[in-house]
């Protein structure tokens, strides 16, 4: 499984291919039932494979909805 990103700041031709070993939940409805800790291993998980420019913050003040709404924004 990979995540395809187009990435302006390198260039209007850069393409980003972020591998995954595994996909770490089903479908949207998955992430939409999830509660803030699940969401935050799910973008732990994504973060350890992503440029650290496409990184989802993760800090304790982070709501769960924009947690989610930035893992969306990925897949």
């Amino acid at each position: 499984v990979a995540l395809h990103t187009v990435d302006l700041a390198f260039g209007p031709d850069t393409v980003i291919i972020t591998a995954l070993d595994y996909i770490p939940f089903c479908c949207h409805q998955s992430l939409a039932d999830m509660t803030r800790e699940e969401l935050v291993q799910v973008a732990h998980f994504l973060n350890v494979k992503l440029p650290a420019a496409l990184s989802i913050i993760i800090d304790e003040q982070r709501p769960a909805d924009l947690i989610r709404s930035e893992i969306e924004v990925l897949v």
